[in-house]
């Protein structure tokens, strides 16, 4: 059903403005770069969703995978959060990161070409109602990152990036 939306030619302006904005320079324009290489320009926005998960399951000559998980990516006062230099160093270097690595990566790539997203985070509930009727327990565990991507007719959609490790 989502291959029938061609364009946003009937969302208002000024929300696609909002959130497809990216700064300009730099890391952003690499990645804006890397992002329109992934489809041709008049892809519709369901084929440059694809592209941008795609390009995470891209793998080697070997057939191993060339993106990884992992909780180790970023400096010892990672605020979990990644600055600029931490995307690229992930999109271009290290490919190795954990879940807004691949969110953050996947939200300026995806505004880069044209899709209104937004970063989300939350946890992934476990229920255990057993224990305690109606509590649910939250752990740092259950944290995770993902982006969310507006599509006419059917609105803010889930859409995760994160790849899990292959077995070796």
């Amino acid at each position: 059903e989502l291959r029938s939306i061609r364009n946003y030619n009937s969302v208002d302006r000024e929300f696609l403005d909002y959130y497809t904005e990216v700064p300009e320079g730099g890391i952003y324009d690499s990645i804006a770069k890397l992002a329109r290489s992934l489809v041709p320009a008049n892809a519709k926005p369901v084929d440059k969703v694809l592209a941008v998960r795609d390009f995470f399951l891209k793998r080697n000559e070997n057939g191993k995978r060339i993106f990884r998980y992992t909780l180790k990516a970023g400096a010892v006062d990672d605020p979990n959060i990644p600055s600029s230099k931490m995307l690229y160093d992930f999109l271009f270097k290290t490919h190795a990161g954990y879940c807004t690595y691949y969110a953050g990566a996947s939200h300026f790539m995806l505004r880069a070409l044209g899709i209104p997203t937004r970063f989300t985070t939350g946890f992934a509930a476990v229920d255990r109602s057993d224990k305690n009727k109606g509590w649910y327990w939250y752990y740092a565990d259950q944290a995770h990152a993902w982006v969310q991507v507006y599509f006419p007719g059917y609105g803010w959609l889930d859409f995760d990036t994160t790849v899990s490790n292959e077995e070796d």
